[in-house]
């Protein structure tokens, strides 16, 4: 019989709280009435034209009541954000062996929480009620998880004996993140016509991408922490079982 301590169970957590962002952000595509914002008239949701943020708008674009959806989309985004802060809280002490990386982990675990913080934000501030808030958490929820990846993965890359395919899952993970952050910064491509579809898509991409990312980061530094466990703390539990 293994124990888990707190530390352990915010990577379990964690795992659960992504798989449930999946379920239930794709459980409010299937409820969303319809309409984009160039196009009031289509009906359902549209993976090129709809943004995640259309799920948390009390309305749609075409004036249609959004409760399901927007129900939906907050507990998947509250539920993620308040799961990922005790986990990211407790990254660094996963590194033991050097020094280095886990001040860089405690460096991406400070931004990260306030990433997960912003991230709540956005459920928070439905697009069309609280367009200036909404706008204001996403650019920093976005912005704010590159340097968390990069201090994750140069982490990883530092503490011997931790596995490296798990660092290479953010190195993944951060590449599209910079793609996309360059194709949103690329006026030429952003005002043509594939433009709102580059958008749309690479939001997803990224969106879903990161949940996968942290989730196989969460059930790594699970594998890592039971090896980490001390012997007279699994001794102590095997007595008291027998």
């Amino acid at each position: 019989m293994e124990m888990y301590d707190w530390r352990q169970w915010t990577r379990i957590l964690t795992i659960i709280g992504t798989v449930q962002f999946v379920i239930l952000t794709v459980l409010a595509m299937v409820f969303y009435p319809g309409g984009t914002a160039t196009d009031s008239t289509t009906v359902g949701y549209s993976f090129t034209q709809n943004f995640f943020s259309d799920l948390g708008g009390t309305k749609t674009h075409s004036g249609a009541s959004n409760t399901i959806s927007l129900v939906l989309f907050f507990i998947a985004l509250t539920t993620i954000g308040i799961l990922f802060i005790p986990y990211l809280i407790s990254l660094p002490g996963i590194f033991t062996n050097s020094r280095l990386a886990r001040y860089i982990c405690y460096v991406g675990s400070t931004i990260g929480v306030f990433s997960a913080i912003c991230y709540i934000g956005i459920a928070f501030t439905p697009w069309d009620i609280a367009r200036e808030g909404h706008i204001f958490f996403v650019k920093l929820a976005f912005t704010s998880i590159v340097p968390v990846a990069l201090c994750y993965t140069t982490s990883m890359l530092l503490e011997q004996g931790f596995p490296k395919r798990y660092a290479f899952v953010f190195i993944v993970f951060t590449a599209i993140l910079v793609a996309y952050a360059w194709l949103m910064f690329n006026i030429p491509v952003m005002l043509s016509p594939e433009g709102i579809n580059i958008q749309a898509v690479g939001q997803k991409i990224v969106v879903y991408v990161m949940n996968i990312s942290f989730a196989i980061q969460a059930y790594g530094t699970l594998r890592v922490s039971q090896r980490q466990i001390p012997r007279s703390i699994t001794e102590a539990t095997h007595k008291t079982v027998t």
